[in-house]
Formats: C-alpha cells, structure tokens, sequence
C-alpha cells in the first residue's frame, strides 16, 4: 500500500512528465501480435445465426453482429478481451498503444499528463 505522500509524490511526478512509458513496450507488443497472427492454425465454424469462430483447442474468438470476443476457456466463454458495438466498449487485460487519449489522462510519446 501506498502512503498519502506517496501518491502525492507520483501524482507530481505524473504531472511533470517525470515518468516514462518505455516505447519498447509498443514494439514488443505489436510484434508478438505480428507473429502470433501470421502463424494462426485454427478452425473456422459458423453457426445458424451467421456468427464466425476461430477455435484452436480452448482458444476461441467469436464475431458476432454485436462484437468481436476471445476465450481462453471455449467456444461458450467468457470473453475477457472484448470489442462490442454497444458504445465501441473495449475489456481487455492489456492494451499497448502508441497514445491514449481519455477525459482524464493523456499518455502520448512516453509522458503521461493528468488532464485537469
């Protein structure tokens, strides 16, 4: 846990630009999801209700008129890393992105900017 100070102290240095998001986490990540993709081996099935799955053993992604989901855990789920129609919600357990824009955070060429 962190102490009062202690959040003040990162909140500061946040603020600052004092903390780097190294570019590195970018590339890596964008070049496990190159070789992860070209090297894919699954099977496609379709359903009576037009819906696409791409299944590898337990590994699943799911298109559907309302999104796009992938298991871990089958065919019926859950899908912890979504992308859906409703509002273009996005869960996912990691995202790695060259910046991020939000209401209330600005992360862009490795600084980080609490918007104010």
């Amino acid at each position: 846990m962190y102490t009062d100070q202690q959040k003040q102290n990162l909140k500061e240095n946040i603020e600052n630009g004092q903390v780097i998001v190294p570019a590195s986490s970018l590339e890596g990540a964008i070049q496990l999801a190159t070789n992860l993709l070209k090297n894919a081996t699954s099977t496609i099935y379709t359903d009576n209700s037009g819906n696409f799955y791409f299944v590898d053993g337990d590994y699943v992604v799911r298109i559907t008129l309302e999104g796009i989901g992938i298991s871990t855990n089958g065919i019926n789920g859950p899908f912890t890393n979504t992308l859906t129609g409703q509002g273009l919600n996005v869960n996912a357990s990691a995202i790695f992105t060259g910046a991020l824009n939000a209401d209330k955070v600005t992360i862009a060429n490795g600084v980080v900017t609490i918007n104010k």
